[in-house]
Order: structure tokens, then sequence, then C-alpha cells
């Protein structure tokens, strides 16, 4: 029924009325010349109903034999619409350069899909493919897939396998990464274990060598903890890697100075915000303008979609916060729980998780600020491999 409606709108169709002696003579004579009358409404004198334009065109001589007088109440229809609009070329203009902008635009690149077997960086990727010729916006006739695809690959080896496919004007690009497979080669090259920072020995847990040194034993850097040389029952002298963990207790003494003069970092309340527009590669800014340097930015991006297909079309949006610096003058006081919150950020940087314990600190006091020291004492593994050098 959908169907019938749209196929008369298309052909044009029109409703009329008539008024005469016999209106049952008037659709029989219509039935035998085979034309076709719908949803008629047949009254004493009256008659009503809808047909095709080709059609009322032919009734003439039939209303004349059946003494009817028609009148034609709506014209509906596709026809009839072009003919309102017949002089105005404006729309014939426009609808010509509408329908070619849009048969160009599609011979271009709308969107790019990643597929990958594991995850990947999508923006390094993009850069990756558009450095072989396939991004946004290039002409899917100018794209050789082939080509682009063993360049990628060459280029690129952390991926095995690639396939670009085009489907209108849209490209998915497949692809594999390489399988990292990690083989523990045993490595045959002799060496000892040596300290690489000065400490007293807590844990020793070789797996492989001659332990030379003993629990509670203070070693200097680059003194031998474990030796890659070991003595056999036959009283020969066999040379090995070692491989050991030695947990030793280190110490660090830190230092950080604050001045009375400073400067304090503070940042604007109201971030400023900057908008472009990115149609293919083409970017359109929406603002007017610059900003004054240092700020710190966050961007955001929002892709246009219509269903779940991806349109070449975003704006990005980037929000600056600006930073200025305002001169402050600190106390003592001011200046020492600066310089305490400053040693704090430096050992966590330095020392990271391997702070067992600390002192108090010490400060000393200048014309020019305030110094702060402080002991740290850690424990972490101080194994070095080093290689033997045989004579």
């Amino acid at each position: 029924m959908f169907m019938l409606k749209v196929y008369r709108n298309i052909i044009g169709y029109v409703e009329f009325s008539g008024k005469g002696v016999f209106p049952e003579r008037f659709l029989n004579l219509c039935a035998k010349e085979n034309i076709l009358v719908f949803n008629p409404r047949v009254d004493v004198d009256t008659i009503s109903g809808c047909m095709y334009i080709k059609d009322y065109k032919q009734i003439k001589t039939i209303a004349r034999k059946s003494c009817m007088v028609l009148k034609i109440k709506k014209r509906n229809g596709l026809p009839f619409i072009i003919n309102r609009y017949k002089h105005r070329y404006g729309i014939v203009i426009g609808a010509v350069l509408f329908f070619s902008v849009l048969w160009y635009l599609s011979g271009f690149c709308f969107n790019i899909t990643l597929s990958a077997n594991a995850p990947i960086d999508k923006e390094k990727t993009l850069l990756a493919l558009k450095e072989c010729g396939v991004y946004i916006g290039r002409r899917i006739s100018h794209i050789d897939t082939e080509k682009a695809r063993q360049s990628f690959l060459i280029n690129n080896p952390e991926f095995a396998w690639s396939a670009i496919n085009i489907k209108g004007c849209f490209i998915t690009v497949e692809l594999t990464k390489t399988e990292e497979k990690t083989i523990k080669n045993k490595i045959k090259t002799p060496c000892n274990i040596i300290a690489k920072k000065s400490g007293k020995i807590l844990k020793v847990k070789a797996y492989n060598g001659r332990v030379a040194v003993k629990l509670g034993e203070a070693v200097a850097k680059g003194d031998l903890l474990v030796s890659g040389a070991v003595e056999l029952t036959n009283k020969t002298t066999k040379f090995v890697r070692a491989d050991a963990q030695v947990i030793a207790q280190t110490r660090y003494k830190l230092r950080v100075f604050v001045p009375f003069k400073n400067k304090e970092k503070l940042y604007s309340d109201k971030p400023k915000k900057r908008s472009v527009l990115s149609i293919a590669n083409i970017n359109i800014p929406l603002y007017l303008g610059e900003i004054k340097k240092p700020y710190i930015v966050k961007s955001k991006i929002k892709d246009y979609k219509i269903s779940s297909v991806v349109l070449p079309i975003k704006k990005t949006t980037a929000y600056f916060t600006e930073i200025y610096y305002k001169d402050i003058i600190l106390n003592k006081e001011s200046a020492k729980e600066l310089a305490k919150s400053k040693m704090e950020n430096k050992a966590k940087k330095l020392l990271k998780n391997t702070i067992k314990s600390s002192n108090e600190g010490e400060f000393f006091v200048s014309n020019d600020g305030v110094e702060y020291t402080k002991i740290f004492i850690c424990e972490e593994d101080i194994a070095q491999n080093k290689k033997i050098l045989k004579n």
C-alpha cells in the first residue's frame, strides 16, 4: 500500500468531483476505456474520486456522454510540484550544484577505520599511514593500496601483516601486530657481580656463581659480591655468568635550597576556549586573536556521526589556562616549610620505594635563603654485572 502511494505521487494524480444525471454511467464508460478511478464515491447525482493525470485528459468525451460536469478539487504528485517551480531557475541550479558537489566529494576518503589483533596507538598509526599516502581527505583514485601497504609494513616493523580495503569513500585498515616471543637465551659470557653502590649487605640470593661477601659486611662501590669463577671438585676453575640478588642498606644525603625572594606559580581561574573545525584535512579556526604564553592546554575532540558512520568532520576544542608568576618574599618559617615539601618530592623522585628511615634533617639559614639537608637510609638491590677479563 505504501509503495502504491509513492508510485501515485511520482506519476501524479488529481482529485475531482462531478455532478450530472448519470454518475454510474460515467464509471461504466471509464471502465470500458480502461481508465482507472480510485477511491470513488457516488451519490444520487454526484461523484468524486481520484484519477491519474494522463487518464483525466481523456475523459472529456466520457463526461459529455454521461452528462457530467467535472471539476478538479486538488492536484497531487511530483509533476505538479515541478510545474509550480518551473520558472524558478535558482532551485534547478542549486540542485545541480548540490548533486555535483556531492558526486565530487564522494571521490575523497571520508573516514579511516583501524582494526588490529592487539591494542595500538591510533594517532601514531594514522600518522604512519599518512606518510604512505593514506589519509582522510585523500582522493580515492590516487591511493595505490598495494604500494601503500608494502610501504607501511617496511616503515613499521612492529606489524607483521596489513590490508587496506576501500569501500566507497571509507577505508578500512586491518593490522596484525608482530608477536614478540620472549626467548630466554642463556648468555654464556662469564661475568662477576659487583656493587653499584656502597652499603651494608642485608641479604644475598645467589642463582649462579660463588658468593664473595657475608651478611652484615660493608662494601664499597665496585667491590666483588658474587664471583663468576667457580672452583670444581677436580680443582679446576670454571667461568660462569654470575646471577644474584644482593639487598643492601644504603645511605643518601640530599640537599635543597629555597631562596627568600621567590616566585609563586599561579593559574588563571577562567581558561580560554579555542575551537577548530576540521573538514577532511582543512582546518577552520572558530576564534580570533592569540593567547599569551606560557599556558597549559587540554584538548577535547568531538566527532560527528550519522548513525554509526563517522564523518570526516570533527571539532577540536582546546582549553588554555594561562600561567603567571607572582614575586613573594618568604620568612624563615615559610622557607623551611617549602624546603621540607621540596625535599619530600625530591626523595620520592630519586629514591622511590627504597626509603626505610630518615633523620629530622638540618637547616642552614643564610642571607639569601634556607638550605635543608636530610639523610635517608634505604634498602635496595646493588648487584651489577661486570664482564670477566681473562688474561
